[in-house]
């Protein structure tokens, strides 16, 4: 009786000791699973590290302007953002706070809101603002350096 019981057992054994754990293998994303053998593509990225602005759109009534980034962020844990401006050679630091899929950012004293997306490579704020040329929905997008 014991190895007809023993036989049955046997491959459910082999078979669970085989199987791989799946979840997420990249060490930069949030949900990082070091036990994982096979990444299963539910890698999430947060937004804290060093962000190059690349571009910034903003399109007005009077029509759209692109600049050339010229500036980059530093989003660091307890919601302090660090603007790193290259043809000043400052850094201002402000504020960060996410509340649902948006980012509320204080810069020089205003807040801007902006939706965000966030990869592990770019980071895109969209959101309403005042510009050169008025009132602009703006997109700022980024790499992460």
């Amino acid at each position: 009786m014991k190895k007809l019981i023993f036989k049955f057992l046997l491959p459910t054994i082999i078979f669970c000791s085989c199987q791989k754990e799946e979840g997420c293998t990249d060490s930069v994303a949030v949900n990082f699973n070091m036990e994982a053998d096979e990444d299963d593509g539910s890698c999430i990225y947060g937004i804290l590290g060093y962000w190059d602005i690349y571009s910034i759109y903003y399109e007005h009534q009077s029509g759209f302007n692109v600049l050339q980034g010229e500036s980059d962020l530093e989003f660091v844990e307890w919601g302090t953002l660090y603007e790193h401006y290259d043809y000043y050679d400052t850094v201002l630091t402000n504020e960060w706070i996410i509340i649902g899929d948006s980012i509320q950012l204080g810069i020089n004293g205003e807040d801007f809101k902006y939706k965000y997306d966030v990869t592990k490579t770019d980071l895109t704020l969209i959101g309403n603002t005042n510009s050169w040329w008025g009132p602009a929905l703006t997109t700022i997008n980024c790499i992460r350096q």
